[in-house]
């Protein structure tokens, strides 16, 4: 909605951008090291498809979740809740310099305790959460804001602008973002975006370039300055760039614009639209911006899929079902929010998506098309059903084509502001990259899953796994969507490759024809396991190409590839339960052919992994193989900070794919006693001794969300907690499902290392020796009002009386040393200012 413009002062474009340029250069003026570029990492959000990136800012720098906006003006950040705390901190005043660069301000003042956010004498802009365009007043001020340079296929040092300009939201804003995500990042042509005060901080070009991830477990980048920009395989993609003018739109469509502002986002001139091979027939009136804001196409990150004008859904769709229906594609009903879907019956994949009709948008001339193929119009609802990835947004929206998220992922599109005109370079997919940088976890939002993203086969296909850190084999589904390789061989029965299997056996036949991946004769089966529903299946094993990043503890380095990794081949309905997208699970177990010993048996490094998992859908944590150092930003190289317990034996496994007497390829370590802040815990310690039947002890995994107790344990740890909490003045409230232990988090203040609650001390193999978990770790927060104690009753008859689930290792480096048996830990990395989601990500070599 159109806002009424407050008194202001008017300044043109050349003052306005020398006021930018002068008072950053002047705020770096003791930084020497100039970088050539910038990058940062973007995250896609498992449950909204926001996409998300994470920058620093403050004194003491603290990692903010951001949603990126391509056509947002100004950079917000929540500033209440939680607080916004810097010594750096400074409120650009009425009429200063800072809030001249600043369009349609006006000076507010603040009833409250001076804080940012409230502070008389201030500048205020009107910002919008732009995915509900939701609009709000906030005041305008400063502080360090920190990311990695880059010269475009790798890395380079941090570098901060210590004055940069952001406005003060509220917590009211962040309703309807991504849960973790405490503002957003704006990629606007407003002078107080992102673009533009980098630019003009360290002199490099005014461009920008963003290649976004298509799922979950990738991660893609934004690119500020000049190329190239490399991607894996050494790619640089700034080579395969067609471009196309910037169009102005005189009339801002934003939520929070005054009436008669121009637009900050970013439009382009389709000409015509044509599918497979049907030019539609279209209002080219339509296509045009008009005079009053009306019309054109604009490219739009906040948009999940791309927005049609009525009569131009009508007739894009019509011609997509007509040239379905030439191939043979059955339509099918519906399924919100799309209208138009097929059975996936007849579309077979390729390397580009879906066999489905291409879309080609004609641009300034009949040579220059962008193309859209499956990989971006088609969205995956389930094995069954594919829906055309438009929506229709009626007769009267006031631009006729917005492109959405979905159709721009995997593409890498350059912002040349400095010559006002848009690079595209169409699906990366047909060039065997994608805009995924390294092998990264991922925490899948909806099922708290951890998940990693490793390619197999030839051409590679990027596989999204579930880790399964006790897991023994790796395996895939292979039936759906069927497995195509140059290279894949099935490990006949006898070879050296079955003989490293445990308890296999010889499918002698198969009935399926022709042979295929998970259907051979004369092949080895294993018996895998979907970990998180614990159902077992046999599976011909085989073998693979496998390929992933090196990296010197610092930084992703060369892609190197195993040629033979073994893998079972499992089925669709293996993969039942697993994360949205999920193919597999890979397994860090201490078999012979989990990935730990096969890799340190192919490229002879030690045997040794860490695993470090984040603590939100909006960050990227990291698995090391081999020994360290593991850098993490700021340079905290965390395998400084491990203390070593013993990894235990257990005789029995505790997977029901186990064979009798088949001794457990899990970890296991060795809590002697448990304190609850200052109560030691009498337990019946038999319990937490493994016992000759493999009952008792303390085990680490992944594939449980909450650390789970046996029933006597549970009851003394919770009752502790309680006394303890309530010591503190913390109020007990209801149980929220599946917590018994819940309370009111009015009484209880947040802590770098979380929610100021009881710390939990597990005394391992001496009384020096001990794994303290904090408040990050050990309470859940339902919402504003309420924090769980996040562990569970197992119940009487468990197996294994303590087991130390993924919430409770979120955040700490964790080093598995095979060939020492033994683990080191770091506790939690809050308390060196740092996470499991700085590992530096951006590299591109």
């Amino acid at each position: 909605m159109a806002m009424a413009s407050p008194s202001v002062n008017s300044h043109n474009v050349l003052f306005i951008f020398s006021l930018l340029f002068v008072f950053l250069l002047s705020s770096l003026a003791q930084q020497s090291f100039r970088p050539k570029a910038l990058v940062l990492p973007v995250a896609k959000d498992g449950r909204t498809s926001q996409y998300l990136t994470r920058i620093h800012q403050r004194t003491p720098p603290v990692p903010l979740s951001l949603v990126v906006d391509l056509g947002g003006r100004h950079f917000w950040v929540a500033c209440d809740k939680p607080k916004y705390i810097s010594s750096t901190f400074r409120p650009s005043r009425c009429g200063s310099a800072q809030c001249a660069l600043g369009t349609h301000s006006y000076c507010g003042g603040c009833n409250g305790s001076p804080a940012p956010g409230c502070n008389n004498n201030t500048c205020v802009l009107s910002g919008e959460e732009t995915v509900t365009r939701v609009d709000f007043n906030g005041d305008l001020g400063s502080d360090v804001l920190s990311l990695p340079s880059t010269d475009g296929s790798n890395p380079g040092r941090m570098v901060s602008v210590p004055q940069f300009l952001f406005v003060c939201g509220y917590d009211l804003q962040l309703e309807r973002l991504a849960s973790g995500v405490t503002g957003m990042v704006p990629l606007g042509s407003t002078n107080i975006a992102l673009p533009a005060q980098l630019s003009s901080a360290f002199g490099f070009p005014r461009k920008f370039a963003i290649c976004l991830p298509s799922s979950a477990t990738s991660s893609g980048v934004i690119f500020f300055g000049d190329g190239p920009y490399n991607l894996l395989p050494n790619i640089d993609e700034s080579q395969s760039l067609t471009y196309t003018p910037l169009l102005s739109n005189p009339i801002s469509t934003s939520a929070a614009a005054f009436v008669g502002e121009p637009s900050y986002e970013y439009f382009i001139g389709v000409k015509s639209i044509t599918v497979g091979d049907k030019l539609l027939s279209l209002n080219s009136t339509l296509l045009t911006i008009k005079s009053n804001g009306l019309g054109g196409t604009k490219l739009s990150t906040v948009n999940r899929y791309t927005v049609l004008e009525t009569s131009i859904f009508a007739a894009f769709t019509k011609a997509f079902i007509s040239e379905a229906a030439a191939r043979n594609i059955t339509r099918v009903g519906a399924v919100r929010p799309f209208e138009v879907c097929f059975s996936s019956k007849n579309i077979p994949g390729t390397r580009v998506g879906p066999v489905v009709p291409h879309i080609y948008l004609t641009l300034q001339n009949k040579d220059t098309i962008w193309t859209i193929t499956g990989s971006n119009s088609m969205v995956q609802i389930n094995n069954d059903v594919l829906c055309l990835g438009v929506v229709d947004g009626g007769p009267y929206v006031q631009t006729a084509i917005v492109i959405g998220g979905y159709q721009l992922e995997n593409n890498l599109i350059q912002f040349d502001l400095a010559r006002s005109r848009v690079g595209f370079s169409n699906t990366l997919l047909g060039r065997q990259t994608t805009c995924a940088l390294a092998l990264p976890v991922a925490k899948d939002g909806w099922t708290s899953q951890y998940l990693t993203c490793i390619h197999q086969r030839p051409p590679p296909v990027p596989l999204s796994l579930v880790v399964d850190l006790g897991g023994w084999h790796s395996w895939v589904a292979c039936d759906i969507p069927e497995y195509i390789s140059s290279t894949f061989r099935p490990s006949r029965c006898g070879s050296a490759q079955g003989a490293r299997g445990t308890q296999g056996y010889c499918r002698h036949s198969c009935l399926g024809s022709p042979a295929v991946p998970g259907c051979n004769n004369n092949t080895c089966i294993l018996i895998g396991e979907n970990t998180v529903r614990r159902i077992d299946f046999p599976g011909g094993l085989g073998s693979d190409g496998l390929s992933l990043p090196s990296t010197d503890g610092s930084n992703p380095g060369n892609i190197v590839r195993v040629p033979q990794f073994l893998f079972v081949c499992g089925s669709d309905i293996s993969l039942f339960r697993l994360a949205s997208g999920a193919t597999g699970m890979a397994p860090l177990g201490r078999t012979k052919i989990a990935l730990p010993l096969m890799l340190s048996s192919a490229f002879s490094f030690s045997r040794k992994f860490a695993i470090c998992l984040p603590s939100s859908n909006t960050s990227t944590g990291v698995i090391f193989f081999g020994d360290g150092p593991y850098n993490l930003l700021p340079n905290v190289d965390a395998s400084q900070s491990l203390t070593y317990t013993p990894l235990l034996s257990n005789p029995v496994h505790t997977y029901t794919a186990a064979f009798g007497g088949e001794p457990s390829y899990e970890y296991f370590i060795g809590v002697k006693s448990i304190t609850v802040g200052n109560k030691l815990l009498s337990l019946n310690s038999n319990l937490l001794t493994i016992k000759s039947n493999g009952h008792g002890g303390t085990e680490l995994s992944t594939v449980n969300r909450y650390t789970v107790l046996e029933t006597s344990i549970f009851a003394a740890f919770t009752k502790a907690f309680i006394s303890e909490a309530a010591a503190r003045n913390i109020t007990r409230v209801g149980a929220v499902r599946p917590f018994e232990v819940c309370f009111s988090s009015k009484n209880i203040p947040g802590t770098r290392v979380g929610p100021a609650v009881p710390y939990i001390y597990l005394t391992l193999q001496n009384k020096d020796t001990i794994w303290t978990i904090t408040g990050s770790n050990s309470m859940v927060q339902i919402n504003n009002d309420f924090l769980c104690l996040g562990a569970v009753d197992g119940g009487s008859y468990v197996q294994t009386a303590v087991l130390i689930e993924g919430y409770q290792l979120e955040n700490n480096l964790i080093q598995f040393d095979l060939a020492r048996s033994r683990v080191g830990f770091s506790n939690t990395l809050l308390g060196r200012q740092t996470t499991c989601g700085n590992f530096n990500f951006t590299s591109t070599a």
